[in-house]
């Protein structure tokens, strides 16, 4: 199967169903980024990636039917600006949308062919489930502000902000009670990475629509920040990390959690995208380390 022929059958199985909740969206998302980094892999490495896609769809196939959103007047002339724009207005679950939006844009581009208009209206209901879902502090009180230090220019600030989500990787913790609280120290940082990767490829389509996206990531890797400097009681024991980021030591003994590969395929492509810097390579296998 040629490349853009992967990626159209990509956005048939992950936009297929409208029924796709904010529980749920990962699977979809993981198989667009696995798409999108297949366009840098060759011999075994392609293999179990595209494997990993191939259990990706089974997974997105298997999921019990909901009934879905209701159509709502207009949501087939929302274009990838519109909601781009729409989604990056809330914090956590709008860099959700906003990191799915991203990847959509990416992987119909490769393709070479525009949404269906089904597909399309199936991505809002995507946008819509999460945008819906009711905003906790996932931040324990981190005020949203960008920090004051971040470059003016759009492209250096992306790439500031992708230095310094990877760097907070470093800081992972079970996810936990604190205080009260259940805080996903994990599911947290990876999905700045993940924001950051998917902005990454809405600036390669057109670089006007990560104007807002660029805001929200620049508040999220700061609200981080205070889960980084926590000093939480559950800390990780010895992790076996794999010994490379090579697709197939990672997804070769075979993974549950889709955000693992999703994480995987963001990790690399800004590893490579920053030139393979050496201080990333043990954080980004720790963290990998603590997905499933």
């Amino acid at each position: 199967m040629e490349l853009a022929e992967r990626a159209r059958w990509a956005l048939g199985a992950a936009l297929n169903r409208g029924d796709i909740d904010w529980q749920n969206w990962s699977h979809g998302a993981s198989l667009l980024a696995g798409v999108l980094s297949l366009q840098n892999v060759q011999g075994l490495d392609a293999v179990a990636l595209t494997r990993g896609l191939e259990v990706e769809v089974e997974r997105l196939q298997r999921l019990p039917q909901r009934p879905p959103l209701q159509e709502v007047t207009g949501e087939q002339q929302l274009g990838l600006a519109d909601l781009a724009n729409v989604t990056s207005a809330s914090l956590h679950f709008g860099a959700v949308a906003t990191t799915f939006v991203g990847l959509v844009a990416g992987v119909e581009r490769l393709s070479g062919e525009p949404l269906e208009d089904r597909e399309r209206i199936h991505l809002v209901r995507i946008v819509r489930s999460n945008l819906a879902t009711r905003e906790v502090d996932r931040y324990l009180g981190a005020p949203r502000e960008a920090a004051p230090d971040l470059p003016t220019e759009a492209g250096e600030r992306l790439a500031a902000l992708e230095e310094r989500a990877v760097s907070q990787l470093a800081f992972i913790q079970p996810d936990q009670t604190y205080r009260g609280a259940r805080v996903a120290f994990v599911g947290e940082l990876i999905h700045a990475v993940m924001h950051a990767h998917a902005i990454r490829h809405l600036w390669s389509v057109e670089p006007a629509m990560t104007t807002r996206p660029l805001l929200r990531l620049a508040e999220q890797v700061s609200a981080h920040q205070r889960l980084c400097d926590l000093r939480a009681t559950q800390q990780y024991d010895e992790l076996s990390e794999p010994d490379s980021l090579e697709f197939l030591t990672v997804l070769g003994q075979g993974f549950d959690d889709p955000d693992k590969l999703h994480f995987l395929c963001a990790a690399r492509v800004l590893w490579e995208a920053h030139g393979h810097p050496e201080h990333w390579e043990p954080i980004l296998k720790r963290t990998l380390a603590a997905l499933e």
